[in-house]
């Protein structure tokens, strides 16, 4: 004959087995709620602090390159100043366009012409000298050379 009879042997494990349920739920519950917000935050900061160190490293490249893209960016801006200074206000169209042409051929810049032209999206030297002298075959052919209503010679 056992001291603790059968009913109260059956309780005593379902408080055991509740008890074990109860602390399987509060470790589930403290590690879904702590300990993985906590190790994706700290997975987070260290991938961000990567990045930063890897962002120290590259500065004087940065630096570097800033330098060369602000000097071209200055020598653009001054071409342009200078081109616009060029530029007369008060001139006869003709005097203008003649102007344009030339500084275009010294600063050994290609004028293209616009959407809206006889040689769409050819440069105007393909209109002044044909087909053959540029090599190239886009847009419809060019009736005559433009600018030369406005009395330019054609060369």
């Amino acid at each position: 004959m056992s001291i603790i009879d059968d009913e109260t042997r059956r309780f005593g494990r379902l408080l055991h087995y509740a008890g074990a349920l109860i602390l399987v739920v509060s470790f589930s519950t403290g590690y879904s709620l702590l300990h993985a917000p906590a190790e994706h935050a700290i997975t987070e900061t260290t991938n961000r602090i990567d990045e930063l160190m890897q962002s120290v490293q590259n500065a004087p490249l940065i630096r570097e390159q800033h330098g060369v893209v602000t000097a071209k960016l200055r020598d653009v801006t001054t071409r342009i100043a200078n081109v616009q200074r060029r530029v007369p206000q008060d001139a006869a169209v003709v005097e203008f366009m003649n102007q344009l042409m030339d500084l275009a051929g010294a600063e050994k810049l290609a004028i293209i012409a616009s959407e809206g032209s006889r040689c769409q999206g050819a440069p105007v030297e393909r209109a002044l000298c044909g087909d053959a002298a540029t090599g190239q075959k886009k847009g419809p052919p060019c009736e005559r050379a433009p600018f030369a209503s406005l009395g330019r010679p054609t060369r």
